[in-house]
């Protein structure tokens, strides 16, 4: 059978319904570290916050401590006064990372601790004396002392502006005269305002003095002074308004002074004067190594290959602002997926886009792109641009642990689009499950009796995997294969409860019972589910107790109780949940009877005053006795006890959270009377504990050698009493420690994979005689894993969610990778040509080993591995290149990559 005999659809390797990672960025800077090299910090959001790399952004690490991991930040600068240090804008204030020691400090003296949503700051060219100015979202205007490191409010606007922004003359000198060197600009809601004098004295400018009245009136967006102002005067100024009729949903413009901002002009870069899109940032460098001093102009438009005659990338200015180019890289960024309109960063964010340059880009022209979608790169001043990976597919973000059918220590992850690993503790042993279509998870659970029956569960992009194994085989069903027909699909599932007692059917005494929650694309409602059978029969659970009609949301958290009962089905069942968008804990009530069950929500009656990040049910949960939770918040952590029958009457027992760090995950020891401690996962401090037997309980520190990672899970033993075994789901996989003095956290799982639709892949078809420029990416075509029948599938295994290939001679393949072995997962074939394989240092461009040409010629249809060993750990560049004959291809799987 012919390859292209598996396909039903064809498709460009840009469509929306394959799911891929969101990268939300907003923010990047660069700084020279003294021994040598650069050191970057990425602002994010959600899981990532707040980052650094030290390899030219091909790995990253949390910047965390001081309760920085608890702010959502917005911008970051690098200032090397009085020494070396990021400062970061947050929407809980101000932080300072003093990046040649690591060290973390709060930042907010001077500033009102009632408005500390800052949303934007700039700062001079590192080495001039200029002060660090802020802004926040409601146009209060902040500049900093850096000898007492206390803020000084300069100017108070006092109109509400989500996205204002403020820029600094690039060689502001504080000891000269007022003039070009002390000038500010600040642009809230429309308006601008000047100082020239660092802002003592402010300036309201005529041209722009008109407020905003909503999105869909023109904000000031963007706002850059000319490296050289002091003698050209060139200000440049971006603005931007919502236009819903347009495929970009923002209109902009370009205006240029050149007059030291005392009059603007509106340009007409491309014939028009408004763009068909908003401006959103604008960066002005020195000369760079053409020669030139350059303005760069970040769009709000991610395009595609079927509007690319339409799309911008990039803007390029070579003469200080008076034209503009995007060098023709709107083909660059086609790798991003969807229509800007299923991102996961909100409106506002995703307009706060920021180019960055090297600290050495004089010389080298490397700049960064922090994009709401993705991160980029150019190493050819803006000319082209390259995606770099930034959320890594070694994410766990699900896990859970089980005793094996032979008696080993068992623990499950469920990564962020590797598939799930199981790691042997017993043996020490790690196995990627790689061959089912569900790649990108968010829950994992196993059954309480898995040495019995083998179950596990995980869900996330799209349905609800549950594995069924047994010493022999390993058989994967999918809930929207057995019951979408009668309950329709999923949706993206995020959590996931099995009843204490669940047991597959060869389990005496066992019951089949467990619930699991689905998020609605872009909202934070859901769709609750709960069977009693194993899946023969399936409830809805989206009701709100004592509000008709009103649709519960999905649950971050689900879990049943000790005690739960599936035959009886009393009114309080022992079934929780949390939803960190509501903030809120929920128990499921059973309103009607056993034989005619009536469930819904219902808020338990606390309101707490900080975020929510887990519920647990205390192990001795029962009722009557101990009817009682623990939660855990940004900021405490809460035991809640029921004091009547129906909770409402509750006993709340705070007590500290972790100092200085953001909690994310809580376990709790299994015999609470014996060993009474609880452990928490942190974005980027470690596992810390909480020993409730202590005279006055506070968190302290689980191990040494934690990776510089941050956790999304964390699950004890299931033999902890004995082994004392922790296991945490890290960004960079799974880790595990013993909790006894001195113990060190050890790696489990040191491989990961890339699947073909992962945008690690860069495309290219230079051949292709639809392909505007060849030198560019274009996509391959793909082959989605649910239009590939099932018996070739039993057959030729595809890893995740299906197969990208060219089909055009001299059709190219491009990623990088970071460790010390890569598989490339292909296929071979009669239809199948050679496969031409490249690697390179990824920094130098150095090859490392000399180019190899493999024939994927066979007589029958199979899988082939390629195994690319590595001199040693590294970062790596690998091309795979077509050599084609007549009505041949080459395919691409995924990419397995061991550390």
């Amino acid at each position: 059978m012919s390859f292209l005999a598996l396909s039903l659809t064809f498709g460009l390797l840009t469509g929306s319904t394959i799911h891929t990672p969101h990268a939300e960025t907003s923010s990047i800077a660069i700084a020279p570290l003294s021994g040598g090299g650069t050191e970057m910090v990425l602002v994010s959001r959600l899981e990532a916050k707040v980052l650094h790399s030290y390899d030219d952004g091909l790995t990253w690490h949390p910047v965390a401590g001081a309760n920085l991991g608890k702010t959502m930040a917005a911008r970051v600068v690098y200032y090397p006064r009085p020494s070396p240090r990021f400062i970061i804008a947050t929407d809980q204030g101000v932080w300072s990372y003093w990046n040649e020691t690591g060290v973390v400090e709060e930042l907010n003296t001077g500033i009102d601790p009632a408005d500390r949503f800052l949303v934007d700051l700039a700062a001079p060219i590192p080495g001039e004396d200029g002060p660090v100015v802020i802004v926040n979202d409601n146009g209060v205007v902040y500049s900093l002392d850096e000898t007492t490191d206390s803020w000084t409010n300069i100017l108070t606007l006092s109109r509400f502006d989500r996205n204002p922004v403020v820029a600094v003359a690039p060689r502001f000198d504080r000891s000269g005269l007022p003039g070009p060197n002390q000038t500010i600009l600040v642009g809230v809601r429309g308006t601008l305002v000047t100082s020239q004098d660092a802002g003592l004295t402010w300036v309201g400018h005529p041209q722009f003095d008109t407020p905003a009245i909503d999105v869909y009136d023109y904000h000031i967006t963007a706002l850059a002074m000319a490296e050289d102002y002091v003698v050209s005067g060139v200000i440049m100024l971006g603005r931007a308004k919502r236009d819903d009729t347009y495929f970009t949903g923002s209109r902009g413009e370009l205006w240029r002074s050149n007059d030291f901002g005392a009059n603007f002009v509106q340009q007409s870069p491309f014939g028009s004067p408004t763009l068909d899109s908003g401006v959103y940032h604008l960066l002005a460098t020195p000369v760079g190594p053409d020669g030139n001093r350059h303005f760069f102009a970040s769009l709000f438009w991610f395009p595609e290959a079927n509007l690319l005659a339409n799309s911008l990338g990039v803007l390029r200015s070579d003469d200080v602002g008076m034209t503009w180019s995007d060098q023709g890289t709107a083909q660059d960024f086609i790798g991003e997926f969807s229509q800007n309109l299923q991102t996961a960063s909100d409106i506002a964010y995703r307009r706060m886009m920021q180019v960055s340059m090297s600290p050495d880009y004089a010389t080298d022209g490397r700049l960064w792109y922090a994009r709401a979608e993705a991160l980029y790169r150019t190493r050819d001043n803006g000319s082209s641009w390259t995606r770099l990976r930034f959320r890594p597919t070694s994410q766990v973000r699900g896990l859970a642990t089980s005793v094996g059918m032979n008696g080993d220590i068992y623990a499950f992850g469920s990564t962020y689009g590797a598939g799930l690993v199981r790691y042997n503790r017993t043996q020490d042993s790690s196995l990627l499950m790689p061959y089912e279509e569900l790649i990108y998870y968010a829950c994992m659970e196993t059954s309480p009796n898995y040495t019995l029956d083998g179950i596990s569960a995980a869900g996330g992009a799209f349905d609800l995997g549950i594995m069924v194994e047994t010493p022999n085989k390993k058989n994967w069903y999918f809930v929207n294969e057995m019951r979408q027909a009668i309950d329709g699909p999923t949706g993206y599932v995020r959590s996931i409860s099995f009843s204490p007692n669940f047991g597959g059917f060869n389990v005496p005494g066992a019951d089949q019972a467990f619930i699991w929650s689905s998020r609605f694309e872009g909202s934070p409602l859901g769709e609750n589910r709960l069977t009693l059978d194993g899946l023969a029969n399936v409830t809805p659970i989206n009701d709100v107790f004592g509000l008709p009609g009103q649709r519960a949301p999905f649950m971050h958290v689900l879990h049943l109780a000790d005690g739960f009962d599936p035959v009886n089905l009393p009114a309080e069942n022992g079934i929780f949940g949390m939803s960190r968008t509501f903030n809120q804990v929920y128990r499921l009530v059973n309103s009607g009877d056993a034989v005619t069950p009536v469930f819904e929500w219902q808020v338990l009656p606390w309101a707490p005053t900080e975020s929510l990040q887990d519920c647990i049910p205390d192990p001795r949960y029962m009722r009557p006795g101990n009817a009682s939770l623990w939660v855990l918040g940004t900021e405490n952590l809460y035991h809640l006890k029921d004091l009547s029958s129906d909770w409402s009457n509750l006993e709340i027992t705070t007590y500290p959270g972790v100092p200085g760090y953001q909690a994310l995950a809580l376990a709790i020891s299994p015999d609470m009377n014996l060993f009474p401690s609880l452990y928490a996962a942190t974005w980027g401090g470690g596992v810390f504990k909480l020993d409730l037997s202590a005279s006055t309980p506070s968190w302290t520190s689980v191990g040494v050698g934690f990776p510089m990672s941050w956790g999304n899970a964390i699950e004890l033993s299931p033999d902890f009493l004995n082994d004392r075994l922790i296991f945490v789901g890290t960004q960079d996989g799974i880790y595990h420690c013993q909790d006894l003095p001195g113990a060190s956290w050890n790696e489990a799982v040191s491989e990961y994979a890339l699947d073909s639709h992962n945008p690690s892949f860069r495309y290219y078809s230079p051949n292709d005689p639809s392909n505007p420029d060849p030198s560019r990416p274009w996509g391959w075509e793909a082959r989605n894993r649910k239009n590939i029948p099932d018996a070739q599938l039993d057959k030729t295994p595809v890893y995740g969610q299906g197969v990208a290939y060219g089909n055009d001679d001299g059709d190219f393949a491009e990623f990088y990778f970071t460790g010390s072995e890569a598989t490339v997962m292909t296929f071979k074939g009669p239809a199948f040509g050679d496969m031409y394989i490249e690697v390179e240092d990824e920094a130098t461009g150095a090859q490392v080993m000399a180019p190899v040409t493999v024939s994927l010629f066979a007589t029958k249809l199979g899988n082939l591995d390629i195994p690319l060993v590595m001199p040693g750990p590294g970062a790596y560049q690998v091309r795979l290149t077509a050599i084609l004959g007549l009505d041949e291809v080459m395919a691409l799987d995924a990419v397995r990559i061991k550390r």
